[in-house]
């Protein structure tokens, strides 16, 4: 994935410099290169979240049951498998973690780790607000850890398994290994 990362960026950097030259070669003004360089850099990086979101979801998502059932670590078998499957498994996961995302962020707001912040309020004033909220909902942690710690654990196990099942049906039906392992 780091290599991944790294033509990326080198990409990036040849596209720029293209740009650059063409624009010079235009004849545009500073604040024109300036305007478009930007919108160029931003699209540029929404394309790469976008395609990293893309790999990850068509590597990764198939991966764990695909290793499994064919005792090898089996990427690219999971990449060949999960062909015209992509917004599915995207639709799965986000099934899967947004859920549980807004449970954790309903325990944060409980805990107090969101301050109230009144309208007018200067920059200093927000960040001590948040800074003041931050160290009282970790201290409300700490005094309460006999309850964080079980509730923890019980999300993850949650989050573990449904990712898990999900996997695993989604495996199974793509395969059409329709006849069950015993283990």
């Amino acid at each position: 994935m780091a290599a991944l990362a790294v033509v990326y960026l080198l990409a990036m950097i040849a596209i720029g410099l293209v740009f650059g030259l063409g624009f010079r070669a235009a004849h545009m003004s500073d604040s024109a290169i300036k305007t478009v360089t930007g919108l160029d850099v931003l699209l540029a990086f929404i394309a790469g979240y976008c395609s990293s979101i893309y790999c990850a979801t068509r590597f990764g998502f198939l991966l764990f049951p695909a290793t499994i059932a064919l005792d090898r670590v089996a990427l690219f078998q999971s990449w060949l498998t999960s062909h015209r499957n992509f917004w599915r498994m995207l639709g799965i996961s986000l099934a899967v973690f947004l859920p549980v995302v807004a449970v954790i962020l309903l325990g944060f707001i409980l805990v107090g780790a969101f301050p109230h912040i009144p309208p007018g309020a200067t920059r200093p004033e927000i960040q001590a607000l948040q800074n003041a909220a931050s160290a009282a909902a970790i201290a409300r942690m700490q005094r309460y850890w006999y309850f964080y710690y079980p509730v923890n654990a019980v999300l993850s196990l949650l989050i573990a398994g449904l990712a898990a099942g999900a996997q695993s049906f989604a495996w199974r039906a793509l395969t059409d290994d329709a006849t069950p392992n015993p283990l």
